[in-house]
């Protein structure tokens, strides 16, 4: 209820019903029939797709009712939350949430809204494939603690500005050639402001490193 990015009209914490999270309720001691809760909810950059979605309120069929909207930068009104209309919504950097709790009177049973859960992920579930434009590898003999070994250790990569963000935390896999590669350096090519490539040099991550486990 303290958080700068919920506000509240008609709506109060319902301490007295202890659980976890606090629900949310119509004002009693004014006889409320209507109330909205609003908050703004940040979209993680790159999400493709929401792979799990959990709205928990509790309302009377008859009485009482909890209905819930969302907004993104650019509609111009609220409309319908659903999993649909959430994930259609994921190139925004954030979105408003509303949700509306009514009742028929105010003897009428009091709805409460619990909490809002979704998870949005980068990649599709099918593992979609990003093509990129890699030049030609050169190997190289190169002198470590433990003698010589031969190996690549790093090359530049061009893709399409894709649906993701690639940071330096991130791993390739080449699919042609079995070899995991990580992101070194990534660069946004926006000429007069559009989106157009990532330029990236990526590390050959070899089999002692850890993140050599991911193939396994």
């Amino acid at each position: 209820m303290t958080h700068p990015n919920v506000r509240a009209a008609n709506v109060m914490p319902r301490y007295n019903l202890e659980t976890a999270p606090v629900r949310f309720g119509l004002l009693d001691e004014y006889s409320a029939t209507y109330g909205e809760i609003n908050f703004t909810v940040p979209i993680q950059r790159g999400s493709t797709h929401v792979d799990a979605y959990q709205a928990v309120f509790n309302y009377r069929k008859g009485e009482s009712s909890v209905e819930l909207y969302i907004k993104g930068s650019s509609d111009a009104s609220f409309v319908e939350l659903t999993k649909d209309s959430l994930e259609a919504r994921l190139n925004n950097d954030s979105v408003d949430i509303r949700v509306v709790l009514g009742r028929s009177s105010p003897e009428a049973h009091r709805p409460t809204f619990s909490h809002l859960f979704f998870r949005s992920a980068i990649m599709a579930e099918e593992k979609m494939p990003i093509l990129g434009d890699v030049p030609r590898k050169t190997e190289s003999i190169v002198l470590q603690d433990y003698g010589l070994q031969g190996g690549i250790q790093s090359i530049p990569l061009w893709i399409p500005h894709q649906r993701i963000y690639p940071r330096t935390d991130d791993l390739f896999y080449d699919l042609e050639n079995d070899t995991l590669w990580s992101v070194v350096e990534a660069q946004d090519l926006r000429p007069l402001q559009f989106a157009m490539a990532w330029d990236m040099q990526l590390s050959f991550v070899h089999d002692y490193q850890a993140e050599h486990r991911l193939l396994r």
